[in-house]
């Protein structure tokens, strides 16, 4: 399957971090691929408003409570959810509620991306706000990571979908190089070219206090 510079990048930040335990999947399913990226051992109970997804429990997140105790999990998934619900605040209180002291919150969210409803699409979040969203809630230890490799790997990313392998892959190459080479050319010039300045989006972790 094709797979988005997003999700790629995405996928081996993901690999990079261990889970254990009690393992809360809000938006996801049993069969998502990045459950096998995380390192560690680990059970997964999955929240989905879709019931094609097969979810443990089909529940509207942005309006209605999870039906679990107080810190019942050692860790909670949110990835690529926030852009969908409305109330972020709810699903933010929600999954604090839920994790047990110490335990960790992994989101993920996009930024330079195309419009994607499921069921709805209401969101962008920046560095900064997601920073200050996750204080503002209680979270500690927040580390939001920018995922991206400059202004031509971002126009690769918009348009990728549009385009079969043989013509995607070159193009993504191609795309990545002229950032390599925008970036160290900046660097020459004493000037400022970061890739996470065209974040594609963003890989976010934090633990309750």
């Amino acid at each position: 399957m094709k797979q988005s510079l997003f999700r790629k990048l995405t996928n081996k930040k993901l690999s990079t971090i261990s889970l254990s335990g009690a393992v809360l999947d809000i938006g996801g399913s049993h069969d998502a691929s990045y459950h096998k990226l995380f390192q560690g051992d680990y059970t997964v109970t999955a929240v989905n408003i879709q019931k094609d997804t097969d979810p443990d429990v089909v529940l509207d997140i942005d309006t209605e409570k999870l039906p679990f105790n107080d810190e019942s999990y050692d860790a909670v998934l949110l990835i690529n959810l926030l852009e969908h619900v409305y109330d972020y605040k709810h699903v933010l209180s929600e999954s604090y509620r839920v994790l047990k002291q110490e335990g960790k919150l992994i989101a993920v969210v996009p930024f330079l991306y195309y419009i994607h409803p499921s069921p709805n699409d209401y969101f962008r979040y920046s560095k900064q706000a997601l920073k200050k969203i996750l204080a503002d809630n209680n979270f500690s230890s927040v580390e939001v990571i920018g995922i991206g490799c400059g202004a031509f790997s971002a126009s690769h990313n918009l348009l990728h979908r549009f385009f079969p392998s043989f013509v995607s892959v070159p193009f993504e190459w191609f795309a990545r190089g002229i950032d390599i080479f925008l970036r160290k050319s900046a660097q020459l010039l004493g000037k400022k070219y970061d890739g996470t300045e065209y974040a594609l989006g963003y890989v976010v972790t934090a633990q309750k206090k």
